[in-house]
């Protein structure tokens, strides 16, 4: 982003470029999709019902989250929510740049 700031004088914010790539992947996400999925590597599952079953018992198997791993999530979370607001919190008094 220093790049466009320093080359063009333009600031791409998170939502800016959101505006841009959300409409993007909703159309092109579904074709690709079935373009992979139809024309370059069609498939055929004989017994999607086994699978299922095969699924839910490895989910079973896993149990349920650890306390770990819910600190991980929630950092996760936390850093993406992070950076999405980081442009709005920057305009707040004694944290802007």
């Amino acid at each position: 982003m220093a790049f466009l700031q320093q080359t063009y004088g333009v600031t791409v914010s998170f939502a800016d470029w959101m505006v841009f790539g959300l409409p993007c992947v909703l159309l092109l996400l579904p074709v690709t999709w079935w373009v992979l999925v139809r024309v370059t590597h069609p498939f055929d599952l004989p017994d999607v019902a086994q699978a299922r079953l095969v699924v839910r018992a490895e989910l079973r198997a896993l149990g349920a989250m650890s306390t770990p791993e819910r600190r991980v999530a929630w950092i996760g979370v936390l850093a993406a929510v992070a950076w999405i607001v980081s442009p709005w919190l920057r305009t707040l008094p004694g944290l802007g740049g």
